[in-house]
């Protein structure tokens, strides 16, 4: 451009030195009318409403109340089922050496002579022999022991019995 044009236009500077002088005009313009408006008067103090007046209701708009219903009462809490007792460990070698039988895992000759030292085990219990009833649960589990051992019973089969054994003799006191 010509140096001409550079001098007709006004600079960054002027412009916004244009601009504050507009918006300082305009500010002193809305200024002025709102000090020159008339003081807000005070507000009136209102006297309290007295309400004196019975209002009775009319039975076109009366409004029928009902009771809320009783609650249900809570459920009694169902009662802890008595825990199962244990079995009889007496009964319970009975009953595995009898199932040993039954599926052939034990002749019956071979469950006699378990069944039998069960029963002495439990007639020297009764006749408060606790040390004989300890030698004769000794001379089961050895016997038990001895089929695992030889391969009649799988130790799956046999360490149920030993178990039981063991649990009676520690409950004796062996």
């Amino acid at each position: 451009m010509s140096e001409a044009g550079k001098q007709q236009e006004p600079s960054m500077e002027e412009i916004l030195a244009s601009i504050r002088k507009i918006i300082s005009e305009d500010s002193d313009d809305d200024a002025a009318p709102q000090a020159q408006a008339a003081p807000q008067p005070e507000p009136e103090e209102e006297e309290p409403l007295e309400l004196t007046d019975e209002v009775q209701p009319s039975d076109e708009h009366e409004l029928e109340v009902f009771d809320a219903p009783e609650p249900e009462p809570e459920p009694e809490p169902e009662p802890e089922p008595e825990p199962e007792p244990e079995p009889d460990p007496i009964e319970s070698m009975i009953d595995q050496v009898e199932a040993l039988i039954a599926g052939a895992a034990l002749t019956q000759n071979q469950g006699a002579g378990l069944l039998d030292k069960i029963q002495e085990v439990s007639a020297k219990i009764d006749a408060g022999q606790t040390a004989a009833a300890c030698n004769q649960l000794s001379g089961f589990m050895n016997q038990v022991n001895g089929f695992i051992s030889n391969g009649t019973l799988t130790p799956a089969q046999g360490q149920p019995l030993i178990n039981v054994a063991n649990g009676l003799k520690f409950n004796l006191g062996c």
